[in-house]
């Protein structure tokens, strides 16, 4: 008569291979995910960084110099100018979120989102060189990792 089937023996034997095979497999799938969410944190923190940067540029980019802005000197956590369209802009640093605003400081709407932590904003006028421009260089740090532009004013 023949037996059919798995004797105890077969058993423990494909059940510690399958243990072993799992123990190895585990710690790989874990460090996959966990790179995956690190890698998505850092693109996070770019995009923010990118966002808030192009905001920065619009707003520079047709400041009217002819009308006040600050800093027109030094640095500053805020951010008030005029552009050639009328359009009166204004930033600052709000507690751990960067904001925006259209109308001169009246209303002003949050830039970032929650996912980041902006810890440090700063405007700093960069007086003009010869016959060159004038510019203006914001920095800021976003989760631990500090980031700057430099935007010149045109004549």
């Amino acid at each position: 008569m023949k037996n059919r089937g798995f004797t105890l023996i077969e058993t423990i034997v494909y059940v510690a291979l399958f243990g072993v095979l799992m123990a190895g497999i585990l710690p790989a799938v874990y460090s996959v995910l966990q790179g995956g969410a690190q890698i998505n944190r850092r693109a996070t923190v770019q995009d923010e960084e990118n966002f808030v940067f192009r905001k920065i540029g619009w707003a520079l980019s047709s400041i009217d110099p002819a009308q006040t802005y600050s800093p027109a000197s030094g640095s500053s956590a805020a951010l008030s100018l005029t552009r050639y369209d009328g359009i009166h802009v204004a930033m600052r640093l709000s507690g751990t979120t960067v904001q925006l605003s259209e109308d001169g400081g009246v209303t002003y709407y949050p830039i970032t989102t929650p996912n980041v932590q902006v810890s440090d904003l700063t405007f700093t006028y960069l007086s003009p060189s010869g016959n060159g421009p004038a510019g203006m260089r914001a920095s800021m740090t976003i989760n631990g990792e500090s980031a700057s532009t430099t935007r010149y004013i045109r004549k």
